[in-house]
């Protein structure tokens, strides 16, 4: 009988493509970037009016749903007791730059994927996990216990808007995020986002900016400097330009010089795929070296464009990123992006990482965030459940795997990042021209479709 039922939902779900892919791109559409809180809108309208809008198409086909004042929204399928929860967020990084093949909030569905920013994080498994979710329904599938499907507002700006949910209710048995890439994620790195800034007179600094959000590589930044020589920068160029992988153009501005530098936007767990513009700028402004503030140069030092950072003991698997730096009304403020392995202190590297800024003359800001790394047993009941309904997709697995991207599941207990992206394909996710493969979608809605109804069907 489950066997008929999971035909059955397959093809429902297969009839639901054209509209799965429009609801994608509608959303795709909505800027959903963090901005100012409103009521009800405690991250802005952008994600808000995602939110709703998901909400809306998930009321027209059929479920219950419900919004915990602009944080979180909520759709239930099956009885109350809690079974499974499946954490999407519709949040995203900044478009950014550098897109060629459409702009980040104009989608475009092209030889097979869907372009856009949040098309693959996390835009396109949220709904495709919900069209899953529609088919079983409509194909007589009745839950012993409740699946809900959460859909939050702020995980690339820090996840609370998951901990506002649990502070309101329990934690279901069992947990998944669609968030990351099968087969099954049991282990996430700890990060720290370091947010830390100090005094510094204007002088002829007088702008420094560069990066828009904490977890991602800057692609762009830029600097205007009073009383330099532009040929000194020009004579710099090329060498700073080869050893980073970025590019500088220069204009002159009455007695200023405008500086920007043009790199390659990268999720900040994987900072190698993406050439960071802010710290190639430091670097060349050093490498002219006119008379630079002492903070300047500092930070040229601790963050240089490749490698471990200096001063902290380096542990096999550690990233870090300098991610955002501005100058503004006389202070100049920065964060850094952290990552480490399961099995490293987190205590040690905070302390290190905040010993450096500090002798450097910085201050450690208190909205510093900070969490251990997430693993989960990869012999538990659970995972062993997941990794039998991909294979029955895919054939046999590699077993399970461990990411430097943090998702909902880190800090939920037994909770595991399950999907949607194939582990060798790069959808250049928080970087220009990102993508979701449709095939990719609709592989994963399949093994939702099984994975759901094998653990509460």
């Amino acid at each position: 009988m489950r066997e008929l039922e999971q035909q059955r939902a397959e093809q429902i779900f297969q009839s639901c493509r054209e509209e799965m892919i429009q609801t994608i791109c509608r959303l795709v559409s909505i800027d959903s970037t963090r901005g100012e809180a409103n009521p009800d809108a405690p991250y802005g309208f952008g994600p808000a009016q995602a939110l709703e809008t998901l909400l809306e198409q998930a009321r027209k086909l059929g479920f219950r749903v419900k919004n915990y004042q602009g944080y979180v929204g909520a759709v239930d399928f099956g009885p109350e007791e809690p079974g499974l929860d499946i954490l999407n967020h519709l949040d995203v990084v900044p478009g950014g730059e550098g897109w060629t093949i459409t702009q980040p909030f104009q989608p475009l569905v092209l030889d097979g994927r869907i372009y856009g920013r949040g098309a693959a994080d996390n835009k396109g498994p949220a709904v495709t996990v919900l069209y899953a979710l529609y088919a079983l329904a409509s194909a007589g599938v009745r839950p012993r216990k409740r699946v809900r499907l959460l859909w939050g507002c702020a995980e690339e700006t820090g996840a609370e808007d998951i901990l506002h949910y649990y502070a309101q209710e329990p934690y279901a048995p069992m947990t998944l995020s669609p968030d990351a890439a099968f087969p099954v994620i049991s282990s996430e790195k700890g990060r720290i986002e370091c947010h830390f800034s100090c005094p510094l007179s204007e002088g002829f600094l007088k702008v420094l900016q560069g990066g828009a959000t904490a977890n991602a590589v800057p692609s762009s930044a830029w600097a205007r400097l009073r009383d330099w020589n532009l040929e000194n920068l020009r004579q710099a160029q090329g060498a700073i330009e080869e050893m980073t992988g970025t590019t500088f153009t220069f204009q002159q501005e009455g007695e200023d010089v405008v500086i920007c530098a043009h790199g390659k936007g990268a999720h900040a767990a994987s900072p190698a795929k993406g050439c960071n513009a802010l710290t190639a700028l430091l670097r060349l402004l050093v490498a002219v070296g006119q008379s630079l503030p002492q903070p300047i140069k500092a930070l040229a030092h601790i963050f240089p464009p490749n490698g471990p950072l200096p001063g902290i003991s380096w542990r096999e698997g550690m990233t870090a990123t300098l991610s955002m730096l501005s100058l503004e009304a006389g202070r100049l403020q920065g964060v850094c992006d952290l990552r480490f392995s399961p099995g490293s202190s987190l205590e040690e590297i905070k302390t290190e990482l905040f010993g450096i800024l500090e002798a450097n003359g910085f201050q450690v800001d208190p909205q510093t965030r900070a969490s251990d790394a997430h693993s989960v047993p990869e012999d538990s009941d659970f995972v062993k459940k997941l990794l039998r309904c991909y294979e029955a997709e895919n054939g046999p697995s590699p077993g399970c795997r461990a990411i430097a991207g943090n998702t909902y599941a880190h800090g939920i207990p037994g909770a595991v990042a399950f999907g949607f992206a194939h582990p060798d394909i790069r959808t250049n996710t928080h970087g220009p021209d990102e993508y979701v493969s449709l095939e990719q979608l609709e592989f994963g809605g399949r093994v939702y479709l099984r994975t759901i109804q094998a653990l509460c069907g």
